[in-house]
This record gives structure tokens, C-alpha cells and sequence, in this order.
């Protein structure tokens, strides 16, 4: 390297500094033990022991161990005095004065000079950049612990916490580790954890078994143990046993390379060898088979005090699967050993690999995470929500801890949680983009393991609204109350629409307000058949509003008002009937005899065309005898104001008048009459001999005439009006009269002003039922009939020579017999007369 680039380097090295390992913080190392009394070998061999706690290895290149009472020691940590500059994770560290063989059976990691003071010292571990990161004895005076006689060191109680005189205690002479340079045992713990004299329930638990072994070996099995302590523990001296004896593991140096299990931290045992996980060093290797039915493991301390327990009620194993070799694992590691505080592992959260290479189907030397599961909203059933809406989240979790709810990354709510199943709320971002969006639930139990579980696309935020435009009723309709009206609608449009988006209002204020529902919810298709209320109104109008999954909405209203008036189409005379009378009122309107207004011309105007005429005349007159109208909204159908049971399909001949006298009811203004109905006939032959027929009957009557014709031809008989003066006499009627079936009704004719409105039964237009005549006739002219006829009937009949054939008056409530006035009210009180037909 030239000069020139030699200057440079070194001017970045003098602007750049020296490159400085990793930042750490104060009691990230601290120091965990000091012998400043020596050992019983010589008060000169002293030694000083620090501890990581961390989960990381450090470099402890440049680091200082320094006396602030009087500069001795004064010592930097660097290769030239030091055989190992790091210091593992949750590991020790062991500096001896003078030389190694100050704890003779272990391995110093430096050699220091300087003596401690047996009166007290002031110790300060310092990082390179000069940072203070602990203290021993760091408010000065005399050591807080250890004593000189015997030679007992000073141990740090709580690795994790400050150095204080509370937190040093004295080796008890018990738990030792280490002999001296004379081969005595030290009265210290040097690279091992502080021990206790006793120890509690669930210092250290079983917490996770491998009974069913590995998918490499059902004999490769595995058992986990966890300190739940501050404190690395030495497990020399305790033993793991089943209650019948097999396996029977004693911790000792034999069996185990590692006899430390570190603070919050794992200990592995593995059956037979160390290939049984084969990328995790086994702490211990034990013998001894587990029974997949079950057994009972007991972990004692070295005074065979039962400190923890797995499966201790006995019986088969609480969790754990055979076949898929998936580990029993522990859920809370601080709650005592029960059949529900055991949990499967779910394949899904695993950690090592067998002696195959085969996933292990658990987590040795790791936390098993909480495991979770989210109900609602899923993939396969997504929750639709806008910007900043609230979001209700259902799941269930094996552990408790603490949870954690985001949206696509977003936290959208967080707590406390215990294991179970539970229903939380949170508050979607203002800012969340619109589209799908992954669901994602963190639980993190108390040892500060975190378990997950996502959604994709559970939730969908849509902040666009629907679009959706009313076609009818859009104003100037007139609608009679209490019938049916189709509301129609261009099909609403959006991304996220439900089965049901559609509700309909309507209001009878002009659109000031839409109070009145018509349907909450409907399908999207277009139409909806309303029935429309009883009720005068002239300002109504409706709403139709379409709102998607997400609560998005849109409305479209009528743009003009319409009415919804209180009449019934048909009914023009507001009876409660539709008959004959409302047939020629609407006749006598088209022909310009009355005006029809209000709602009588609603009535009236039953193809809506804002007109009546002849066509709407002769849709009454159809519907009064039960025919097809041709008109939609008008149809053949039971008659709407005939009593409930009546209907179209009636066949039966409800009255048949052969009998004097008969009675027929009719139903007037709510009400039955029973009418005596007098049946008779008068005919005359037409033809050269009389035929006299059944009698008329007395009385205002309505009656057919008689007649006689050769077999075959074809003769006529009359519809005769009798003496009814009342209301004016008759102005139209609606009749069923039926025949036999060796009688053909060639045609029906109105007389005397009355014309045919609706008409079946002839031989060219027969009724659904056979052999029966229904007619409607009108006199749209003014004034009715008092006497004489009123229609004519040409009939053929077919038989022997002196066949009689009896034409008789009958009617259902579908198809009454109506006789209207001049006064477009009925008349009652009259008798009927059938017809007969001989055949000569």
C-alpha cells in the first residue's frame, strides 16, 4: 500500500474512531459471585465470576473490572490475559487471580493480578466505551456477604436485579461447586448458578414429553424440563422418576454434559443418545422406556421434595398423539400439573428435526407458543366494514397472556386474555385502504412467547357506496288502497351485495319524511309486489335503498307524489261486490249517459288508462261471473270481496230451483237474504203446437219460456223481467243458469236496451264448466224494465220424441244472481223460473 493511501486510512480511522462491538445495558452482565476471601487453599486465591443475562453471547473484549476503593484490581478483559473473551447467553464467566489453578477442576476464562480487600471493595464492571453495566458492594463499606472463616464466598441472589446489600447472601457449604488448588471443596458456586437450601413447587416443571417418540424411531423419545426462576439451578442431586420405576433418571455429571438449567431457561433429556433430535444438543441422555398408555413422572429436589409432576392423577397420557408423534406440551409453565393444563402440539408451531431430518412435531429447548384459533370473521365468511367501523372478532386461545388484533398490520385493539374462547371489539384505522384484507390475532403468554393466527381476506373494507334508481311508482299514479302494486327498480349495483339489500319506505308527506316501511329487506331483483295500505293519500311517494354488506347505503326516490285512494277496481258502486250494477255503470260512462268521478272513476278505470270506455265495462262485467279479463292486475280469480272459502274452483251447484218454492242466498251490504224464489214456466210453441211448460212464477220474478222443436232444430226462449217495479225497475243482470247435456245455447241477445257484457256457455265459447250458461247483461240507456224481456237464447236440443229438457237458475257465491236497479242498487225479493225444451 502506498503512502499515500496509508495516510488515508488512517485519517478515517482517526475521524471514524475505533469500531465498537454492539451496545449493551446495565445489567446485561453482571457480577454474580466473588471469593474476596480466597479458599481454603490460600486467602490469596481469589476469584470473581460474572453472568449473562441475556439470550445473546458477548464479546467481552475491552471490558473492566475495576475497584473504585483503592484501583486493585484494575483489569481489562482482552486475549493477551485471557483464554475466552465471550461470555455465552445465560452463561458464566470465571476470572481467577494469579493463576488457573485458583478453582483447580475449573477452567479459568482470565488470569487477573490485584488483591481484594477482606474490609470491602467498591467493584465496577465497565463496557469498552467506559459505561458502567454493574457493581458488587457498590454503595462501599464492608462486603454484604461471604466470610472468612469459614472460607464462604459472596452470591448474587436475583441475577436480574440491582446490586444492593440485600441482594448478596453467603455460600451455604451445601451446594458447592469446585475444589481448590489443595483438591478441598469450595465454598462457592463458581460457574454454576447460586444454590438454595430448599426449593418450592414449580421452581423447575416438566414442560413438554415426548412419550410417542419421533416419526424416525417410537423409541427416540424426549422429555423438556423449564426453570421458572431468576436463577440458573444445578439439577445435581434431583431426580426425574415414573411411578413404576421406569425410567429413573438421577442428575449427576454420569449422565449429563450440562447439570445447569439457566434462569427462565431449558433443559433437554434424550433416551439412549444424542441423535434422537438431531440438531439439538441434549443436556442429559437417559434410559428407560415411557409407557404410551401413561405414566406418572415425578420431579424431585436432592431432599426428594416433589416439585413438579406431569400426569400425576394417573391414566392415560392428558395430550399427545401416537400416530402423528406430536409432543404433549405444557401450557402454563407456572400453573401445577392438570389433564387441562396439557395441550397437543398442533404441527403447525415446531422446533428441531429427528434423527431423520423429519420436523419435530413439538418444541424442545423452545417455548411452545400459544396456540390460536379465530372463529369470525374467517375466509370462507369475511367480514364487510368501512373506514373506522367497528369490527367484532370472535377466537379462542389455549394460554393466557395478552392479545394483540390487527388488520392487514394495522393493531386495531389489544388486552388481557385467558385460555379459552372470546369475542373482542375493535376499531377499524380511518385510513385502511379499501379491498380485502388479512385478520391476524397475536397471543403472548408469560413467558413472553408470542402464537399467531391469519385470516386472508376475512376482512373487506368497501367505502363505496351502492347505486340503485326507482322505476315505479315515479309519480302521477293513481292507486286504489288495499291492492296490489308492483314497486320496480333498475337492479342495485355493487361489489359486496348481501341475499337481502333492498328496503322500501314510502311516505304521505311528499318526501319530507319516509317513516312507513314497506319491506326491511328483499332480494335484488327488480320487483317487489306491494300491498298497498287503506288509506287516502295524495302526496305518497317511495323510497328505494340498496345498502351493501359493509353498511354502505344509497336511496332513490320517487320524483313526483301519487295517490293511493280508497276504492277497489271493480267495485264502482262501492258495495263490497263487483257485479253487473258496476259493469253498466262504467257503460253508462263510456256512453256518455253519467260521469263517473273520484273514486268511482278509479273504480272503474281497470286497465288504468285514465279512461273509461267499453273495455273496462265489459272486465267488470267478466269478473262479476268469474271469466278472464285480459287485463293484468285485473284477473280471472276468486272474487276478491266474496267470503273467505269461495273460490274459482268451485263446481258445485249451490242453488238448483226445481222446486216451489226455493231459497237463494245473496249477500247484501254484508249480510245474507234469503229469498223465497218461486219457480215456474211459460212457453209457447214455435211451431204448430203448444207447449205450456213449467208455470211463471207469481210475483216480481225473473223466468225463462218454454218452447218445443224437432229433434235437432233450433228454436229460442226468453229472459223475461216479471212485475219488479223495485228501484226503478231492472237495469242489468248476472246469472248461471245450467243446462243438460242434450242441449246446445247457440247464441245470447240483449233486448228492450239490455246488451250482452260478458257472455260464456254458447257452443262457440263454453264455460270452464261444462253445460252451464253465465251471462251478463246492462241497459245503458236510462230507465229499467218492469215488465218484459230482456235477452234471448237460441237453444237445439237432441232425445227421444217427448224428451223435456229443464234449463234451471242456479248460482255459487263466485257466480251470484244479481238483478240491479235503475238505482244501481240490487233488488231483492224476486223469484226465479226455469225454462223447458221439448223435443216433439
Amino acid at each position: 500500500m502506498g503512502v499515500r493511501s496509508f495516510l488515508w486510512w488512517g485519517l478515517l480511522l482517526f475521524l471514524v474512531g475505533p469500531i465498537s462491538p454492539a451496545a449493551v445495558n446495565p445489567g446485561d452482565v453482571v457480577i454474580s459471585e466473588v471469593a474476596w476471601m480466597g479458599t481454603a487453599a490460600s486467602s490469596a486465591h481469589e476469584w470473581i465470576e460474572l453472568y449473562n443475562n441475556t439470550y445473546q453471547t458477548i464479546n467481552l473484549n475491552g471490558w473492566k473490572v475495576v475497584s473504585l476503593t483503592d484501583s486493585s484490581p484494575n483489569f481489562t478483559i482482552s486475549s493477551a490475559n485471557c483464554s475466552n473473551l465471550a461470555i455465552p447467553a445465560k452463561g458464566f464467566f470465571v476470572l481467577e487471580r494469579t493463576s488457573d489453578s485458583t478453582v483447580s477442576d475449573v477452567a479459568a476464562d482470565c488470569i487477573y493480578t490485584g488483591s481484594l480487600s477482606d474490609s470491602g471493595e467498591i467493584l465496577v464492571l465497565r463496557d469498552p466505551s467506559d459505561n458502567t453495566i454493574d457493581t458488587a458492594n457498590g454503595d462501599g463499606g464492608a462486603w454484604p456477604a461471604g466470610t472468612t472463616s469459614p472460607k464462604a464466598t459472596m452470591e448474587r441472589i436475583a441475577l436480574g436485579a440491582p446490586d444492593s446489600d440485600t441482594n448478596w447472601d453467603t455460600n451455604d457449604g451445601v451446594h458447592r461447586n469446585g475444589l481448590d488448588a489443595n483438591g478441598n471443596p469450595i465454598n462457592g458456586t463458581p460457574k454454576a448458578p447460586r444454590q438454595r437450601a430448599s426449593f418450592h413447587a414449580l421452581d423447575v416443571v416438566i414442560s413438554e414429553i415426548a412419550w410417542m417418540g419421533t416419526q424416525a424411531d417410537a423409541n427416540d423419545e424426549w422429555i423438556e424440563l423449564y426453570n421458572n426462576t431468576n436463577q440458573s439451578i444445578s439439577l445435581a442431586g434431583w431426580q426425574l422418576v415414573a411411578a413404576d420405576g421406569t425410567p429413573t433418571i438421577a442428575f449427576s455429571a454420569a449422565l449429563c454434559s450440562n447439570l445447569v438449567i439457566p434462569a427462565q431457561g431449558f433443559l433437554l433429556l434424550e433416551r439412549t443418545d444424542d441423535t434422537t433430535i438431531s440438531d439439538i444438543t441434549a443436556d442429559c441422555i437417559y434410559t428407560g422406556t415411557l409407557s404410551n398408555s401413561g405414566e406418572v413422572l415425578s420431579l424431585q429436589d436432592p431432599s426428594h421434595n416433589v416439585i413438579d409432576t406431569a400426569n400425576g392423577d394417573g391414566g392415560p397420557w392428558p395430550a399427545g398423539h401416537e400416530t402423528l408423534r406430536a409432543t404433549m406440551e405444557r401450557l402454563d409453565l407456572v400453573a401445577p400439573d392438570s389433564d387441562a393444563n396439557w395441550a397437543t402440539n398442533n404441527q403447525i408451531q415446531r422446533n428441531g428435526h429427528d434423527a431423520h431430518n423429519n420436523p419435530i412435531n413439538g418444541t424442545p429447548k423452545a417455548h411452545k407458543p400459544p396456540y390460536v384459533t379465530i372463529t369470525s370473521p374467517t375466509t370462507a365468511v369475511p367480514a364487510y366494514r368501512k373506514q373506522g367501523d367497528s369490527l367484532t372478532v370472535s377466537f379462542t386461545t389455549d394460554e393466557a397472556g395478552t392479545y394483540t388484533i390487527s388488520v392487514e398490520g394495522f393493531s386495531c385493539d389489544s388486552g388481557s386474555v385467558s385460555p379459552g374462547s372470546h369475542t373482542k371489539t375493535c376499531t377499524l384505522p380511518a385510513n385502511i385502504s379499501e379491498g380485502p384484507k388479512t385478520l391476524t390475532i397475536t397471543i403472548t403468554d408469560q413467558t413472553a412467547t408470542s402464537g399467531s393466527s391469519s385470516q386472508a381476506n376475512a376482512v373487506i373494507i368497501d367505502n363505496t357506496p351502492p347505486a340503485v334508481t326507482l322505476l315505479t311508482p315515479n309519480g302521477g299514479e293513481i292507486l286504489p288502497a288495499n291492492s296490489a302494486f308492483v314497486i320496480t327498480w333498475v337492479l342495485c349495483s355493487d361489489l359486496h351485495l348481501g341475499t337481502m339489500p333492498i328496503e322500501l319506505r314510502y311516505s304521505t308527506d311528499g318526501g319530507a319524511s319516509f317513516p312507513a316501511l314497506i319491506t326491511a329487506a328483499t332480494e335484488n331483483n327488480g320487483a317487489f309486489i306491494w300491498n298497498l295500505p287503506t288509506i287516502n293519500a295524495h302526496t305518497v311517494r317511495v323510497r328505494v335503498l340498496c345498502m351493501d354488506l359493509a353498511g354502505n347505503s344509497t336511496y332513490d326516490d320517487s320524483d313526483a307524489n301519487f295517490t293511493i285512494a280508497s276504492f277497489t277496481f271493480g267495485d264502482v258502486n262501492d258495495d263490497g261486490k263487483i257485479n253487473t250494477i258496476d259493469a253498466r255503470l262504467a257503460q253508462q260512462h263510456a256512453d256518455g249517459v253519467i260521469t263517473l268521478t273520484g273514486n268511482a272513476f278509479l273504480a272503474a278505470d281497470v286497465d288504468q288508462d285514465s279512461d273509461v270506455d267499453a273495455n273496462d265495462a265489459t272486465a267488470i262485467a267478466k269478473k262479476g261471473i268469474g271469466l278472464p279479463t285480459g287485463i293484468p292486475g285485473f284477473v280471472l280469480g276468486p272474487n276478491p270481496l266474496a267470503p273467505e272459502g269461495e273460490g274459482l274452483g268451485e263446481r258445485s251447484v249451490a242453488l238448483a230451483f226445481v222446486f216451489l218454492p226455493a231459497l237463494l242466498l245473496l249477500r247484501r251490504s254484508r249480510r245474507i237474504a234469503t229469498l223465497l224464489l218461486t219457480v215456474g214456466l211459460v212457453s209457447t210453441l214455435m211451431g204448430c203446437v203448444e207447449f205450456a211448460g213449467l208455470p211463471p212464477p207469481s210475483g216480481p220474478a225473473i223466468y225463462l219460456t218454454s218452447t218445443a222443436m224437432p229433434n235437432g232444430a233450433t228454436r229460442t226462449i226468453d229472459l223475461v223481467i216479471q212485475s219488479i217495479t223495485a228501484q226503478g225497475g231492472v237495469a242489468s243482470l248476472q246469472g248461471r243458469i245450467t243446462f243438460p247435456r242434450r242441449v246446445t245455447i247457440h247464441s245470447m241477445t240483449g233486448l228492450n236496451g239490455f246488451v250482452v257484457k260478458a257472455l260464456c256457455g254458447t257452443a262457440s265459447d263454453p264455460c270452464s264448466s261444462p253445460h252451464e250458461l253465465r251471462f251478463s247483461l246492462v241497459k245503458p240507456s236510462i230507465g229499467g224494465v218492469t215488465h218484459g224481456p230482456v235477452a234471448r237464447l237460441a237453444v237445439s236440443a237432441s232425445g227421444a220424441h217427448g224428451t223435456v229438457h229443464t234449463l234451471s237458475w242456479s248460482g255459487t257465491a263466485q257466480v251470484p244472481i244479481v238483478l240491479g236497479g235503475e238505482t244501481n242498487t240490487e233488488i231483492t225479493g224476486f223469484s226465479t223460473g226455469n225454462g223447458q225444451v221439448k223435443v216433439r
